[in-house]
């Protein structure tokens, strides 16, 4: 189920509202998903999720071309990457932020 993955990464990053929003969905829908709660199929909200938020790819100032999956993990990766000594990580904790997906360059 990498959409509901998909999903998750954009809720710890944006906030349910803020995804419910953008997905023209309840937030209370977008939640049960997250927490595996969700009665129903899902499809439809697997559809919406994948429209808006996972086809594609992103041009990524650390890693470069990556599927909008991949950088919705690395900035999750990114946000827990204080006290790392690795150099990639550190590059994703700076630069994650600012680009939020859309792809920025440096």
């Amino acid at each position: 189920m990498e959409w509901v993955e998909l999903l998750r990464a954009e809720v710890e990053a944006s906030g349910v509202r803020e995804v419910a929003r953008r997905l023209g969905i309840g937030a209370s829908t977008v939640s049960e998903v997250c927490r595996g709660v969700y009665r129903r199929s899902g499809r439809k909200v697997a559809e919406r999720v994948l429209e808006a938020l996972g086809r594609g790819e992103v041009e990524c100032p650390v890693l470069g071309r990556i599927s909008r999956l991949e950088c919705a993990r690395k900035r999750v990766l990114s946000r827990r990457a204080r006290g790392t000594g690795n150099p990639l990580t550190l590059r994703l904790f700076r630069l994650c932020p600012e680009c939020q997906g859309k792809g920025v360059t440096q």
